[in-house]
């Protein structure tokens, strides 16, 4: 199945679920009217994880899109345990890819990738890697990857290992896997890249605010940084050709400009904010001129 440029990420659906902490408490019949949105516009791939809710999401959406499953292609991810403590053993994942599966209620998942796995933990225990091969094998995962910690640590990965897909952060505000030459790479050796954070988690579509939201974790952030980012973003806005797009589309037009990136998920929790993104596919790339100037900003503002 070829995958919609613009995905569905579905960490803030789980609100504050089962103890869990992401992007602010979340009405469940707006999550379900979310991903239904998603699926009458042609979004047809969802990125989920066990940590989601811990498990409130992957059961969510194997309820909406019951009756659907091979029109949608489904990643989750394995390897936390809870919020502080992570567990990569390949008995452990096994477990945890079972009960992700009957919660999704299917019998494979298109792509298994491991949830933000330390390198050296990898690098120490090569049964891990064995365990994605073995299941990639028997059909349980189409395909199998690695959610990265950072785009560093993407590239160690890929010099060791043989993945099908990468997760990473990319955005406008961060051009780390860009500038490092990993997106290349994973064109290279046909590495499907998914990007995450493509609206810098709130900051880039103008939707975060600092609150008393306990189960937003970004009112952790430091407001310094936050209204840094800000500026620098607005500054990136100014060198646009005049337009009337809103700045979540002026984002998402960022990822979508360059050729290496497979698919980007935005996180997404009402349906006005899918129609909002999946517009995006259908408005102009940006030019040449405007790649390179918003770089040299980014490179003025943060490499200095």
């Amino acid at each position: 199945m070829e995958w919609n440029r613009i995905g569905f990420g579905t960490w803030p659906l789980s609100g504050d679920k089962n103890g869990s902490v992401s992007y602010g408490k979340v009405n469940e019949e707006d999550s379900r009217k979310a991903l239904m949105a998603a699926f009458e516009r042609k979004v047809n791939v969802y990125d989920t994880s066990n940590f989601y809710g811990f498990g409130y999401v992957e059961k969510l959406i194997g309820e909406v899109f019951l009756g659907l499953r091979n029109k949608i292609v489904i990643m989750t991810k394995g390897g936390f345990v809870t919020k502080d403590e992570q567990n990569f053993d390949p008995c452990y994942l096994k477990d945890s890819l079972l009960e992700s599966l009957s919660r999704l209620g299917t019998g494979y998942v298109d792509v298994y990738m491991l949830h933000s796995p330390p390198f050296k933990t990898l690098q120490e225990n090569k049964n891990i890697v064995k365990f994605l091969e073995n299941i990639k094998g028997l059909g349980v995962a189409k395909e199998i990857g690695v959610s990265a910690i950072s785009p560093s640590s993407g590239m160690t990965t890929l010099c060791s290992f043989h993945i099908d897909v990468l997760e990473i952060n990319y955005n406008i505000l961060d051009h780390r896997a860009e500038s490092i030459g990993l997106l290349d790479i994973c064109k290279k050796q046909k590495i499907k890249t998914v990007i995450r954070t493509p609206l810098g988690q709130g900051i880039l579509s103008g939707k975060f605010a600092f609150t008393d939201d306990k189960a937003d974790i970004r009112q952790q952030w430091k407001e310094e940084k936050v209204n840094k980012d800000t500026t620098v973003y607005k500054k990136m806005l100014s060198v646009l050709s005049p337009n009337s797009y809103t700045d979540a589309q002026n984002c998402l037009r960022f990822c979508l400009s360059n050729p290496n990136v497979s698919v980007i998920i935005p996180g997404m929790k009402t349906e006005n904010e899918v129609t909002e993104n999946i517009k995006s596919l259908d408005l102009p790339l940006f030019t040449d001129t405007e790649k390179e100037s918003i770089k040299n900003i980014y490179k003025q503002s943060y490499d200095s």
